[in-house]
C-alpha cells in the first residue's frame, strides 16, 4: 500500500475520531480503538486509560503516525496533511515517558532533516522552551538539532546540515534561543564539528560574540581545538571566524584574558602538525581570497615569515586597496626601519616584480624604492634598479614630479646612513 493510500485509509478514521471530539464524546469503546489503529498499522495503545479524552486519544495516535510514517520517508505533503488536521499531536508522545515526534525525527540515524523545519514551525516552539537547552540528553531538542549528522561529506549530510540550520535559525528569530543559551549551554562548542558547520555558522552569526568568548575545559573553543589537533573543526571554527571578523585576522590570533594569544599555542602545534595546519589554513583562505598577510602587516603578526614561507600563495592576494602584499607592506611600514621589517624584505628585496613596484597611487609611489634603499644593500638596490631601469622613473612621475620625488628619494637614503 502506498503513502498516499495509507494517508486516505487513515484519514477516514481520522474524520471519525475528530466528529467524536466535535460532539464531546469523552470515552472511545476499546474494539472501535483496536480495529481502527490497524487501519494505519499503529501498535499498542493498551497503556492509555478509559478517561482519557477523545482529544488526547487522537494527538497521541497522529504523534505514533506521524513518527512510524517518518521513519519510512513518505513525501512530506503526506506529513504535513496530518499535522494540518491535527497539530496538537506535535507535543504528544505515543507511550508514557517517550519522545515527541520531533525528537524521534531528529534522534533518528536516518535522514528525517526535511520534516523538522515542518515540525518545529507548526507547534514545537513552545515545547523547545517549556523543555529548556538545560535539560537531559533524552529531552534536550537542541542537543539533537546538534547531534543530527550522516557522514560527514555526502550530500545527504550537506542537505541535512542546511535544513536543520534553517531550523536553528528560526528558534534564533522567534526568541526560543537566545545568545545567552548560545554562551551559556556551549552551543558552539558542541556545534563545532564538519557534519554541522552549516549550523555552527548560524548560531555564530547569530552571535558574533560568542565566537570570542566559547570556552572548553577553560580554554577558548580555537585554543582547545588546536590544542587536540582537531583540524576539521579548526577548519569550521575559521571558516566561520574569517568570514564574520575579517579585520581581525578570523581571531587566528585572539588571545583569551590572560593575555596568551594563539601564536605560542600554534608554534607547540606545529612542532608535530605544521602541515595539518596550513593544510587547513590553505583550505580556508584561499576559496575566500582573504589576504592575511596584509592584515597581520597592519597589526604586527609574528607569523609573517613563517606564513609566507609555507603558503606562498598569500603574497599574491590583494587587499583592499587593490595593494599586492609588498605594496601593503610599503605602505604601512615608510618609516619603520625594524629589525621585523628589515628581515621580512632583505633575502626578497630583488625579487619583488615590476607592478609591485611601480603603483599608480601618489601617495605611495616612491615607498617600494624608499624601503629598498632604508632597508637593502648597495648591490640588493643596484638589482632592483637594474631589474627594473624605467620603473623609478615611472614611479617619480606618478608621485609629483621628477625633482620633488628624486630629493624625497635622496633624504630617505641619507637618513639612513
Amino acid at each position: 500500500m502506498s503513502f498516499l493510500q495509507q494517508i486516505e485509509k487513515a484519514e477516514g478514521f481520522l474524520q471519525k475520531l475528530k466528529a467524536l471530539i466535535d460532539i464531546n464524546d469523552k470515552h472511545l469503546h476499546d474494539n472501535l480503538l483496536v480495529s481502527q489503529l490497524e487501519a494505519i498499522d499503529a501498535v499498542n495503545f493498551s497503556w492509555l486509560s478509559r478517561e482519557t479524552t477523545a482529544e488526547e486519544w487522537v494527538s497521541r495516535l497522529v504523534a505514533n503516525a506521524l513518527t512510524r510514517l517518518c521513519r519510512s520517508q513518505p513525501p512530506v505533503e503526506v506529513v504535513e496533511k496530518l499535522i494540518d488536521m491535527f497539530p496538537t499531536a506535535l507535543d504528544s508522545t505515543t507511550k508514557p515517558n517517550d519522545w515527541i515526534p520531533l525528537q524521534h525525527a531528529a534522534n533518528s540515524l536516518r535522514s528525517h532533516a526535511k520534516y523538522i523545519h515542518l515540525f518545529v514551525t507548526v507547534s514545537c516552539s513552545g515545547y523547545l522552551r517549556n523543555c529548556g537547552p538545560n535539560t537531559s540528553a533524552s529531552t534536550n531538542i537542541l542537543q539533537y538539532l546538534l547531534n543530527v549528522h550522516c557522514h560527514p561529506g555526502t550530500s545527504e549530510s550537506a542537505t541535512i546540515d542546511e535544513s536543520l540550520a534553517n531550523t536553528i535559525g528560526y528558534f534564533c528569530k522567534q526568541g526560543f534561543i537566545t545568545k545567552e543559551d548560545i554562551e551559556n549551554y556551549d552551543l558552539l562548542a558542541r556545534s563545532c564539528h564538519k557534519h554541522c558547520m552549516r549550523r555552527f555558522e548560524c548560531l555564530a552569526r547569530w552571535h558574533k560574540e560568542a565566537l570570542k568568548n566559547s570556552r572548553v575545559e577553560d580554554e577558548p573553543l580555537l585554543h582547545h581545538l588546536l590544542s587536540k589537533r582537531n583540524f576539521d573543526s579548526v577548519e569550521v571554527f575559521l571558516r566561520a571566524s574569517f568570514q564574520l571578523f575579517p579585520n581581525e585576522c578570523g581571531l587566528l590570533f585572539y588571545g583569551d584574558y590572560s593575555d596568551q594569544d594563539h601564536v605560542q599555542i600554534y608554534n607547540n602545534v606545529l612542532e608535530y602538525s605544521s602541515a595539518s595546519f596550513y593544510k587547513t589554513l590553505e583550505k580556508v583562505i584561499r576559496p575566500i581570497s582573504f589576504p592575511l598577510l596584509h592584515q597581520l602587516c597592519k597589526h604586527g603578526g609574528q607569523l609573517l615569515g613563517v606564513l609566507e614561507d609555507h603558503l606562498p600563495f598569500l603574497c599574491g592576494l590583494l587587499d583592499e586597496d587593490g595593494r599586492s602584499y609588498h605594496q601593503a607592506l610599503f605602505a604601512h611600514c615608510p618609516e619603520q626601519v625594524t629589525s621585523r621589517i628589515h628581515f621580512l624584505l632583505r633575502p626578497r628585496i630583488d625579487r619583488i616584480s615590476l607592478v609591485e613596484l611601480e603603483t599608480k597611487d601618489p601617495v605611495t609611489g616612491l615607498l617600494p624604492f624608499m624601503t629598498v634603499v632604508a632597508n637593502g644593500s648597495v648591490e640588493c638596490i643596484y638589482k632592483v634598479l637594474l631589474k627594473h631601469p624605467a620603473a623609478l622613473l615611472n614611479c617619480i612621475k606618478s608621485s609629483g614630479g621628477q625633482k620633488g620625488g628624486l630629493m624625497t628619494l635622496k633624504r630617505k637614503h641619507d637618513n639612513t646612513d
